[in-house]
């Protein structure tokens, strides 16, 4: 696994800072939508993080960029473009 702050690939940052992002407007998109209920909160947002583990993970120390074959999971957003 390469080092995250190694990595020259600009392209491949800007799609990782990207997604990154839209996860965390996904946990704000889910703050209005669970405003008087804490429970579906939570929920909503340990599902959205787990989507973190996609591109990164981390030794506790380091984040390393991982080479994911996998189908990248989708933001709330991309769901609901896909539905349209």
């Amino acid at each position: 696994m390469e080092l995250l702050k190694k990595c020259n690939d600009a392209e491949k940052l800007r799609e990782i800072v990207g997604y990154f992002y839209d996860l965390l407007d996904d946990i704000d998109t889910v703050s209005d939508i669970a405003k008087d209920n804490n429970e579906l909160y939570r929920n909503l947002v340990e599902k959205i993080q787990e989507k973190k583990n996609y591109y990164i993970e981390s030794d506790g120390y380091e984040l390393f960029l991982k080479q994911s074959t996998d189908e990248r999971p989708k933001t709330m957003y991309e769901v609901m473009e896909n539905d349209k």
